[in-house]
Formats: C-alpha cells, sequence, structure tokens
C-alpha cells in the first residue's frame, strides 16, 4: 500500500513537473494571461473598445472616433479681438469584406463629422487661409461613404462612392502638424473652385496604382458642385446634373527611404494638375470687356470655361538622431508645397508654402513632435486692378489686394498615445490679403483624444 501510494505520488509529481515544462503534448502550458495597460500606457482611451475591439478587427471590423477640441485667440489685429472655441468629432466604421464574407480584396468605409463651435476666423481674424483647419459650418455630416477594390496584388485599387479630394490629394505629411488650413487643401484651389474637401464631400472615383521603385500614379474624377455647406449642411443633398461640371485632379509621386550617409531618410515627392469644367467668372472684366468697377458696367462678367492648377510639394527627412533603428524617426524633416492657377478668373493666383518639423527634439521626450511653418497667397493680376478701377470711379485710395502671409509655431506634446495637447501661435499678416486689416496674432491650444 505504501507502494502504491509513494508510485502513485511520484506519478503526480512527475505530471506536474511536466505540465510546468509543456513537455508532455497531451498537456501543453496555458498561454500567460496578457497585461492590462494602464489609462496612459494605453493606444486608445477605450482600450479599443474594452477589448471589443480586437475581437472585431479579427473578424473584419474596425470602428475609428477621434475627438478635437480647441481654442484660439485672436489678441491683436485682425477684425476683432476675441477667443473662439470649436470642436470636431471624427467617427466612421471601416470592413474587410475578405475576412467578413470571403470577397477577396474589398473594403468598404463610412464616416461623419459633429462639427461645433465659432469660426476664430470668420468672427475674429478675416484671413483667406483659415487659422484652424478644423473650422466649419456646425453640424453633424456624413463624410465619406465608398467601396474599395484592389486588383493585381494589391498594386492597383479603385475606389467609388462619396469622397473627399483632400485625403488622398496634395497631402503632405510633415505639413499636417500644423493648424492652419493652408497646410492642407492648398488655398490655390479651395478659393478659386468648388471642390470636394473638408468638410464637403461628393460623389466620385479614384484609381490609384504602386508602381516599381517606390512610384505611384493617381486620378481621381468628381461631381464639380459638393454644395454649400449651409445647404448641404448633413453631407446627404445629392444633386447631379451637368450644370455642375466635373473636378478632377491628377497626381505623381515618388515616396521612399534612400541611405544617406549610412542614414534611411524618408522622402516624398508629388507633381499633381486639377480642372474643373464649370463656367468661372472673370474677376474684371464684363461681358463687354469693360471693368466690372466701372458704375456704367451691366454687371454681368465675362465668362470662362474651365479652371485649372498646378501644384508640387515635397517631405524630406534631412536628420536623424537614430540611423539604424527603422522604426525611431526621432529627427528633422522638411517641406515645401507650392501651387498656381490662372489669373484672370481666380481669386489666389499663387501659393507658396515651407516648413521644418522636428520629432523628439527634447530627451525624454521621443514623441513629441515641433515645427515652424510660413505660407504666402498671392491674388491675381485681374483682382488688384479691379480694386485700382474701384478706386479711380469712387474717388478713394482703398488698399489694394496683394497677398497675405502666416507664420506659425507649434509644439505637439503627447500626454500619452491617445491623448496629445497643442500650444499654437500664429502670425497673420495683411489678413484677406489687404493692409485695410491689422496684421494678427492668434495663440490658442488644441487637444487631441483617440477613443
Amino acid at each position: 500500500m505504501p507502494r502504491a501510494l509513494l508510485s502513485a505520488f511520484m506519478l503526480f509529481v512527475y505530471n506536474v513537473i511536466a505540465q510546468t515544462q509543456n513537455v508532455s503534448p497531451e498537456h501543453p502550458k496555458p498561454p500567460p494571461k496578457a497585461e492590462i495597460p494602464s489609462l496612459m500606457e494605453r493606444e486608445t482611451l477605450t482600450d479599443h473598445w474594452f477589448g471589443a475591439g480586437s475581437l472585431l478587427e479579427e473578424r473584419g471590423v474596425s470602428f475609428s472616433c477621434e475627438l478635437t477640441h480647441e481654442a484660439l485667440a485672436n489678441v491683436s489685429g485682425g477684425i476683432r479681438r476675441g477667443t473662439a472655441s470649436e470642436g470636431l468629432l471624427d467617427f466612421g466604421m471601416t470592413l474587410d469584406l475578405e475576412k467578413m464574407s470571403g470577397w477577396k480584396d474589398g473594403t468598404f468605409h463610412a464616416n461623419g463629422l459633429w462639427i461645433y463651435g465659432v469660426s476664430p476666423t470668420a468672427k475674429y481674424v478675416g484671413d483667406l487661409q483659415g487659422v484652424s483647419n478644423i473650422d466649419a459650418w456646425d453640424t453633424v455630416r456624413l463624410d465619406e461613404i465608398w467601396y474599395q477594390h484592389e486588383f493585381w496584388g494589391k498594386r492597383i485599387s479603385l475606389r467609388l462612392g462619396q469622397l473627399a479630394a483632400d485625403k488622398e490629394f496634395a497631402v503632405s505629411e510633415y505639413s499636417g502638424l500644423f493648424l492652419n488650413g493652408a497646410f492642407g487643401w492648398p488655398a490655390f484651389i479651395a478659393a478659386n473652385a468648388a471642390t470636394p474637401a473638408y468638410p464637403l464631400s461628393t460623389f466620385g472615383a479614384r484609381l490609384r496604382t504602386d508602381l516599381p521603385n517606390s512610384f505611384y500614379a493617381q486620378a481621381a474624377v468628381f461631381d464639380g458642385d459638393p454644395g454649400d455647406q449651409q445647404i448641404n449642411n448633413h453631407g446627404t443633398h445629392w444633386n447631379l446634373n451637368s450644370r455642375d461640371g466635373l473636378f478632377s485632379i491628377f497626381e505623381v509621386g515618388w515616396a521612399g527611404a534612400p541611405k544617406i550617409a549610412g542614414m534611411e531618410l524618408p522622402g516624398a515627392y508629388k507633381l499633381g494638375v486639377w480642372n474643373h469644367t464649370d463656367s468661372f467668372a472673370d474677376q474684371l472684366h464684363d461681358q463687354e470687356g469693360g471693368s466690372l468697377a466701372d458704375p456704367s458696367t451691366t454687371g454681368n462678367e465675362r465668362l470662362h470655361e474651365g479652371n485649372y492648377g498646378v501644384y508640387g510639394l515635397l517631405d524630406q527627412m534631412v536628420f536623424r538622431e537614430k540611423a539604424t533603428d527603422s522604426d525611431d524617426v526621432q529627427g528633422l524633416g522638411v517641406f515645401f508645397k507650392a501651387g498656381s492657377a490662372s489669373e484672370d478668373r481666380n481669386l489666389v493666383s499663387l501659393q507658396l508654402s515651407g516648413g521644418i518639423h522636428y520629432e523628439g527634439l527634447f530627451p525624454g521626450r521621443n514623441q513629441d513632435c515641433c515645427g515652424l511653418a510660413v505660407t504666402r497667397v498671392e491674388v491675381g493680376d485681374h483682382v488688384r486692378l479691379f480694386d485700382c478701377d474701384a478706386n479711380f470711379y469712387n474717388e478713394t485710395g482703398a488698399p489694394l489686394r496683394g497677398n497675405e502671409t502666416t507664420v506659425e509655431m507649434t509644439y505637439q506634446l503627447v500626454i500619452s498615445p491617445w491623448w496629445t495637447v497643442q500650444p499654437d501661435l500664429q502670425w497673420v499678416f495683411h489678413p484677406g490679403a489687404s493692409s485695410a486689416t491689422g496684421d494678427a496674432l492668434v495663440i490658442g491650444v488644441r487637444s487631441k483624444i483617440v477613443f
């Protein structure tokens, strides 16, 4: 009996050791429990929707929600002094149809926007370029809803639905740090033609192909009139007709990370052209060739068929702190963006933007980003000549519209992976491209939370 008990005990000890060391295939070692990250270490505030998000992503469903809120104060110049508070909640859903149903290479996406608050540009600054890139009419609206299919080993993709051109065209990674609207969708397009860009989108199609050696080409065509923000205030006012014309845009580029002096320095270079087939009014002449400022004019502008422009931009890292770590991109980057449009039918004929961007400037703050940037727009000759004529006929000496320049300094502080706080300062010279409005000094702070 003791021998039987001893044998049973030894067998029990052997099984315990075997399970602990995972030597028996029949009794594998249980996986260790995953550590739950602390609140400030999470990637998102809700930790991927309290764990449900990861399970849904495995099944092809992913949700996103991001809140941006800011307060910007005009402390000098502009229209008047004052503080504007505004915000944007961007919420969306993306479906991987292959994971969900076996439909290969198909993706569905939809997202909406909740925009609220006071416009700092309209109420206090009066600038052309917009001191905030989230400034828009207060509403809840549908932003994008599209289906995308990929071909030829995912090297070609076709996207169809309600689209926004500024999500994929004329995009600079480094300039995305800044708050001023001109560093996003360029003013020489936004101020001149009705285009599908924040907060408006419209029906369209986009085709993209990834070419060898890190080159790519993409083109898109859209309905030429996304509507007015107040009329199409929910993003669901669709009025497709031939009178709106078509807006099209084409872009080619290269994006890679060549080795220079032993360091991989990521960069991107892009060239684009855009065209709108609608009719556009001359900024100076009426149908008879006279000045629109002449009291005897009929007031009927000379119409031009179509509108067009070109642009180019670059992003380039010029210094990298750790050359051997491909995941660490601390260092200095620069960007430059330029674009022009015809002067006779457009308010803005030229835009030049550029700046520097540094990630991890201070020790222990490796993910923080800071930057300094400048953007300048020039109004066309026909706009200035109209102002000259208006002074002549009205016997006034009002300042002529010429250019507007904004200098922006900003620092993005990463509090946690899901929360950033960004103090910002902007000097706006000649708001509205006119010296009639005093130079504005705008200070503020933006907070962004990823749920």
